[in-house]
């Protein structure tokens, strides 16, 4: 459910991926954190390397929620249904 414009601008220009994390530290106080660059496969198969690129970037993502869940607000459905009614099923 990740729209995959940074991965398909990545593999036309040839450009890595340089993913930045913005963490509230209080009340008008951000820390920005820049982390090296994700370097996308360009094997010839654009839909497979696209599908690789967002798994990288998902990773990386799902690894920010974890650390800091309480920092997240989603306004969209971010994951498929049936993990919504899979975390309904453990309460």
């Amino acid at each position: 459910m990740t729209p995959a414009a940074p991965a398909q601008l990545g593999l036309r220009f040839k450009s890595d991926i340089i993913p930045i994390r913005t963490e509230r530290l209080g009340p008008g106080r951000f820390r920005m954190t820049c982390f090296p660059p994700i370097e996308h496969p360009d094997s010839g198969n654009r839909k497979q390397d696209i599908s690789d690129t967002m798994e990288q970037l998902n990773r990386l993502l799902e690894g920010w929620i974890t650390e800091k869940p309480e920092d997240w607000l989603w306004l969209h459905r971010r994951w498929p249904k049936a993990t919504y009614d899979a975390m309904e099923a453990k309460d």
